[in-house]
């Protein structure tokens, strides 16, 4: 397939652990759009190429009623809950510790979750109001992990920690997935948020900025946000009260504003599944689908790279290319949710889809594969944050 697409600064992770890379892709794909007739989930993961990529099943567990959730020893210790759920989890780190905000899971009731960076905001702010007691970080995922029973629900765990704790990272994204309802939450640092669904007949591609604009004067059942989200953006003189508000556009650090980094993906990535040339300068939330859309599909959008235009096939500056497969694309990720959780497929492709290819499996099913699960997975989660000299 033809699709002719015709120094910003660069992120760092929290607490400089590991570079952040600003390049990660993903995809929704709504249940009336898919071949499926469930929601698709696609994610490219781009980060250090030395972070080593391990996967595993980690079972329900009973925890006592002291316990806090796995989060770096400088965040909030927030409680865990009585009883977790089991997960299948995409575990990344290096020797010195785990790299948080580039894990992925999917537990045992069919709820997935992935990430990605959305770049700088305008929120900077150290005092109490923004975070308490340092804030929460890879504690969110693994709640929505440990306790999601829907996509829904997720975004409303997300959304009350976030108010809760607050946001300790700059902007991101959070996926959620289930086989009804697939959202995007966009976080700020500290505790502002706005979740909007995909639509069942659309599609939406998030390449790493804000792409929430619009969102109506009181939450709906396809858009959930923080009570304060427009006072608290006019109070801080980000937004002007006379206007109709935009979400990515209050938030947002100007210099993050479609930058070609992030628009020339997600208009690419956006044709590519549509099947047909996409411009669009408002790079909305999600697009209505031009056809059904198929687990293959997102893998080749996830892999594609353009056929003309002289762009390096994997690059890694920022403006180099409108692929999601890049230089530092450490995994790629395709879920296709079935009628019943344990009917939820898994194709990864570790490092370069376009080069590796795609493995095929049912990560709610056991046992699995002994490379997909060596048996260790909840005690790789317990010492996430710890050193793992054996890496070295």
């Amino acid at each position: 397939m033809k699709i002719c697409i015709a120094s910003v600064m660069s992120a760092v992770a929290v607490f400089g652990l590991v570079m952040d890379v600003a390049a990660c892709t993903a995809v929704l794909v709504g249940k009336d759009a898919s071949t499926t007739g469930r929601v698709i989930l696609g994610h490219n993961e781009d980060d250090d190429p030395s972070l080593v990529v391990r996967h595993g099943y980690v079972p329900p567990r009973e925890w006592p009623a002291d316990t806090t959730l796995v989060d770096h020893p400088d965040c909030a210790k927030v409680p865990r809950g009585p009883r977790s759920l089991g997960f299948f989890w995409t575990e990344v780190r290096d020797a010195k510790c785990g790299a948080g905000s580039a894990v992925s899971f999917v537990n045992e009731k069919g709820v997935a979750i992935v990430s990605d960076n959305a770049g700088p905001t305008k929120e900077n702010s150290p005092d109490a109001d923004v975070l308490t007691d340092g804030g929460i970080w890879f504690a969110l995922r693994l709640a929505v992990a440990e306790r999601a029973k829907s996509a829904r629900e997720a975004v409303e765990i997300i959304g009350s920690l976030v108010e809760k704790w607050g946001y300790r990272p700059s902007g991101r994204t959070y996926t959620v997935a289930d086989a009804e309802e697939g959202w995007m939450v966009q976080v700020v640092r500290g505790r502002r948020w706005a979740a909007m669904r995909c639509p069942d007949d659309a599609i939406a591609v998030m390449p790493n900025h804000y792409t929430i604009h619009a969102i109506p004067e009181s939450p709906t059942k396809d858009c959930l946000f923080s009570r304060d989200v427009v006072a608290y953006a006019v109070g801080k003189g980000w937004w002007p009260k006379e206007r109709e508000f935009d979400f990515a556009l209050a938030y947002q650090d100007p210099k993050w504003v479609k930058i070609p980094h992030n628009t020339r993906r997600q208009q690419y990535v956006t044709s590519f599944l549509l099947g047909k040339e996409w411009t669009d300068e408002a790079y909305p939330f999600s697009v209505k689908a031009a056809r059904r859309v198929s687990p293959a599909d997102v893998k080749a959008a996830l892999s594609a790279h353009p056929e003309s235009g002289g762009w390096l096939r994997h690059a890694s500056d920022f403006d180099e290319t409108p692929s999601a497969c890049r230089r530092q694309t450490i995994e790629s990720l395709v879920i296709a949710f079935g009628e019943m959780p344990s009917d939820c497929v898994a194709q990864i492709s570790g490092n370069r889809p376009c080069e590796k290819g795609y493995r095929t499996f049912k990560p709610l099913v056991h046992p699995l594969p002994r490379e997909l699960d060596d048996g260790n997975a909840p005690g790789r989660l317990d010492r996430f944050f710890l050193p793992e000299p054996a890496l070295r």
